[in-house]
């Protein structure tokens, strides 16, 4: 098969096991959150392990080890991007005090919530959409791995 088709059936799989969420709202809350921490904890150490275990060697012996000092300082530089991120989101949470219609201040952030939602999913899924074919692109495995890391 084709690369190309490789990729695009990857990310068909990525689409449809993705619908699998929308059970988990039936779910119970201490059932959701142990499932929750299992799955968070699977995905963070297989992204991880493709990131650090695969790409990362794979982008040396491409690149070469003249070029390993850039690579270093780019994942240095997302590590702390998101860091510093994941911190102002923290910090500016988006309270809004000083509301006195509680209806008013719940559609507001509603509607906030369901746009960003819908932008940052976006680009998300247009962002592993690039990295499932860039992958196969490179090799099968690769692209198989990068799937599976995708997926958890």
């Amino acid at each position: 098969m084709s690369e190309l088709l490789n990729a695009v059936m990857a990310v068909g799989v990525v689409s449809l096991l993705s619908l699998i969420g929308i059970f988990a709202i039936s779910l119970r809350k201490t059932t959701l959150d142990g499932i929750l921490f299992f799955l968070l904890s699977f995905s963070a150490g297989s992204i991880l392990g493709v990131a650090f275990l695969d790409l990362l060697p794979e982008a040396i012996e491409l690149f070469g080890m003249e070029k390993i000092s850039v690579m270093i300082f780019y994942v240095t530089f997302g590590f702390l991007s998101f860091f510093f991120l994941e911190r102002f989101v923290y910090w500016f949470h988006g309270h809004f005090h000083g509301y006195d219609d509680e209806d008013v201040h719940e559609k507001i952030t509603v509607k906030r919530f369901v746009y960003l939602n819908l932008i940052g999913d976006s680009i998300h899924n247009f962002i592993d959409g690039m990295i499932i074919a860039g992958s196969f692109l490179i090799s099968t495995t690769m692209g198989i791995a990068s799937t599976i890391a995708v997926i958890f």
